[in-house]
């Protein structure tokens, strides 16, 4: 008996292996070497002809390939062929016989039995259009597709809605997106594809139209209405949205929260403390009034830090600030967050008030009536500043001192920011080298807040040693910024500058100085900070005064001195951190965005 027929059922087996393996490898062209030699040999062999497909269109040989489907179409119109034939067709500019396969293709679903198949092929057909970019194919195919399986509630609605997306039908897709999430209420895609047809002009009406009819209709579409209100920025729209659903379903505030959570995320502040007060006015007894006193808390954290930075806060703003909190105290006296509602009011009284009797005695309390908490200590570092600023230097050292002792263990950030207090006092009386000391334990530790600024200090001290005069002067500089007599400090700083002429240290102290000018408006800022540039060209430091002495001009509306400016930062300085400051205040200042 002949063994030749098995020969060469193996070698074409091992053929066809080889081919497969070369195709998995990424090696098309030897892949499809093999394919055709094997369809060649055998043009019945379905699996041939498959392989031929696949490699031909990885190598983008549609031409070639073309004929060799027209051939396998003579043997079978099966629509898998068909829709290969559609996408070959339009990969090879023949978009008129692409669509005749395509609509072909779609007619012999028709001749179909059962839904199974019916599925199958309405998804075949329909994503191979969306493949070629032939987008309303592919809608009508998912459209015919939702008539034949009518037993199915909106069938396709998912592959619609990303579609219609697709192609910016907005009063469509909608439709498609609600009828999807009607499915399965998966908020992340319903959001997803709703600011994806936002990018259209006319979408907004449209789309809040549809909405807000739904939400009256199921609370899953109201949230989804809250997120669409607030993404559109009608945050008292969706606050009152917000309430509606918390009231219909009984959750005592908790939609209310949820959405003073996100919006304070979102920096909405505004609207945000008006949620969390919605809840605070519910009275204590309410299960979310705690974390919406912390909330609260938050947003006036916030908006006095906005306010504060752009310059627009007012003496009756605090006070507001302060009685907001007095009313959390007082509905809540006791724990830890009312230790901080009190700390806050302390901060408030001293750096926005400028009241530091005021302020002393709110840090006392603190450190009397919540001596267990962290926040204790914080605030005995707090009385140490306002020693100083009153310039009761002995009662600064003891109240540091009993800082380090007494909470040592439970906040041993703040007790570091003690003994950062006193290497500093130390440098303030000129005792630099007992500065030094101090300040080298601190700068070794590096999990410490304060470490940087101990290491920064220790290096200064380090570099300019060998001024001790200069260094003592220094020192008292600080101490004059810190009890803002800044008269006093500007006169030292140029004493500094001349005792010092030509040295490191001058060069710091005109920095120095021309900041403080710079932070107080004054009309001498622009001169000292020109003599900077005049006496230490090589300075590093360069880049700094570079930047203030833009932003003086911005001030003074002389833009085009202030782009000059910039863009010698921007030439001279590629590595400075003012680089992406000075470039986006270019465009701005030339209205380019």
């Amino acid at each position: 008996m002949s063994t030749f027929p098995v020969y060469s059922q193996q070698k074409k087996s091992d053929k066809y292996q080889l081919a497969l393996t070369y195709e998995q490898q990424g090696d098309f062209r030897n892949a499809a070497r093999l394919f055709q030699e094997l369809y060649s040999d055998h043009p019945e062999q379905l699996v041939y002809f498959q392989g031929v497909a696949r490699s031909l269109t990885a190598l983008q040989r549609y031409q070639e390939l073309m004929p060799l489907i027209e051939i396998e179409l003579g043997k079978r119109q099966t629509i898998d062929v068909l829709c290969l034939a559609s996408m070959t067709a339009k990969k090879s500019s023949q978009n008129q016989k692409s669509q005749q396969y395509f609509d072909i293709a779609l007619n012999n679903v028709d001749r179909l039995n059962n839904d199974f198949e019916i599925d199958n092929s309405i998804r075949l057909i329909a994503q191979s259009q969306s493949d070629i970019g032939s987008f309303t194919n592919a809608i009508n195919a998912y459209t015919k597709g939702r008539v034949m399986l009518q037993g199915i509630k909106h069938a396709y609605a998912d592959e619609l809605s990303m579609l219609y997306v697709q192609i910016g039908n907005v009063e469509l897709g909608i439709k498609e997106i609600t009828n999807l999430f009607k499915q399965q209420q998966q908020f992340g895609i319903i959001q997803g594809r709703i600011a994806a047809l936002l990018i259209k002009s006319e979408a907004e009406s449209i789309i809040n139209a549809e909405l807000s009819t739904l939400a009256k209709q199921d609370f899953a579409f109201a949230k989804v209405y809250v997120w669409f209100l607030r993404e559109i920025k009608k945050y008292d729209q969706a606050f009152v949205q917000a309430l509606k659903i918390d009231n219909g379903l009984g959750l005592q505030g908790r939609e209310i929260l949820e959405f003073a959570d996100i919006t304070l995320k979102d920096g909405q502040l505004d609207i945000a403390m008006k949620a969390y007060g919605n809840i605070l006015d519910r009275g204590k007894n309410n299960p979310y009034f705690s974390a919406s006193l912390y909330g609260y808390a938050k947003v006036m954290d916030q908006r006095l830090q906005t306010n504060s930075e752009n310059g627009a806060i007012s003496t009756a703003e605090i006070r507001e600030i302060i009685n907001r909190y007095k009313d959390i105290l007082a509905q809540q006296p006791n724990g830890q967050f009312a230790s901080e509602c009190m700390y806050r009011i302390g901060v408030l009284e001293l750096h926005f008030i400028k009241d530091l009797e005021r302020a002393k005695e709110v840090f006392m309390n603190i450190m009397s009536m919540y001596k267990q908490y962290p926040i204790s200590a914080a605030a005995s570092n707090q009385l140490i500043d306002i020693a100083l600023e009153e310039n009761e230097i002995d009662i600064a050292i003891e109240i540091a001192h009993n800082t380090i002792q007494a909470y040592q263990f439970i906040n041993p950030d703040e007790v570091d920011k003690a003994r950062f207090h006193l290497a500093q006092i130390a440098l303030y009386k000129g005792d630099i080298d007992s500065s030094k000391t101090l300040l080298v334990g601190l700068a070794g530790k590096t999990e410490s807040d304060i470490s940087n600024d101990a290491l920064e200090l220790s290096l200064f001290l380090e570099q300019h040693k060998q001024f001790q005069a200069g260094l003592i002067l220094w020192g008292k500089s600080m101490l004059r910024l810190k009890q803002h007599r800044i008269d006093d400090a500007v006169a030292i700083f140029r004493e500094i500058i001349s005792n010092t002429k030509g040295t490191e240290l001058a060069e710091h102290a005109q920095l120095r100085l021309c900041e403080v000018l710079k932070e107080q408006k004054s009309p001498k800022t622009l001169e000292e900070a020109q003599i900077f540039v005049k006496e230490y060209p090589e300075s590093i430091q360069t880049d700094v005064i570079l930047f203030l002495i833009a932003n003086i001009y911005i001030e003074q509306k002389q833009y085009a001195e202030a782009i000059n400016i910039l863009t010698d930062i921007l030439v001279r300085f590629p590595t400075s951190r003012f680089v992406r400051k000075s470039r986006e205040t270019i465009r701005l200042l030339r209205g380019d965005s």
